[in-house]
């Protein structure tokens, strides 16, 4: 696909991904020479997901999964614009919270996609939990590069761990190659993440449904160039 076709296609999605940026995931995803799965954390209505699905559908290999817990009521239009664009056999989508679809995940992950909302626990529990099972070689990626939660994992975890090259910040996208395979998480530890990853998405959720929002919980302006 044509770099005008793929922003063309993204800009009819709602999302807060603009579609610039769709396109350097696109072409990420499209260069991986490693075998595993994709995955998606945080959909809002599919701009990512489509643009995501349409690479690996071109090059004919691999499946994404797309996790939301549709805390913003998405997963209609999520649904529509799967099957609307034709990725439904490219694209499985789990609404769940992350850290309950995290339990029992066995398969391995070449691309490693993570928009969520701009709090540092929301990046640090969604790190922790997935970021073990990115095989070597695959790409991890993360939204909003210029915010500060996101500079903050990319610093204290990504750059420090020595497991990742080539981090890159390209338009609001920062992402880096694993290098290093490392044992996982303590058990007890993975499971201290996922409660408190639990509660405080709960917590979102409920402060969505009655209105009474702090500012980091509030619900994106869907007139916002786009996920």
């Amino acid at each position: 696909m044509e770099p005008t076709q793929l922003i063309s296609l993204a800009n009819k999605i709602k999302g807060l991904c603009c579609a610039e940026d769709c396109l350097i995931l696109y072409n990420l995803i499209k260069n991986l020479g490693v075998k595993g799965a994709a995955l998606e954390i945080g959909s809002f209505e599919g701009r990512v997901t489509i643009c995501l699905a349409k690479a690996l559908e071109e090059e004919n290999k691999g499946h994404l999964y797309t996790i939301d817990a549709d805390i913003l009521g998405i997963k209609d239009n999520l649904l529509k614009n799967i099957s609307d664009f034709e990725v439904k056999n490219r694209v499985t989508p789990i609404f769940k919270y992350s850290a309950i679809a995290n339990i029992g995940w066995k398969e391995p992950i070449n691309f490693l996609w993570m928009d969520v909302d701009g709090n540092y626990l929301s990046w640090l529990s969604e790190y922790l939990l997935w970021e073990p099972h990115l095989v070597k070689g695959g790409v991890l990626a993360f939204s909003g590069a210029s915010c500060l939660s996101t500079q903050r994992i990319l610093n204290n975890y990504v750059i420090k761990s020595g497991r990742f090259r080539d981090v890159t910040i390209a338009g609001s996208i920062a992402f880096a190659y694993k290098d290093r395979q490392e044992k996982h998480c303590s058990i007890s530890k993975i499971n201290t993440v996922r409660f408190l990853s639990f509660i405080y998405y709960s917590l979102r959720k409920y402060f969505y449904k009655f209105r009474n929002i702090p500012y980091f919980f509030s619900k994106p302006d869907r007139n916002m160039a786009a996920s």
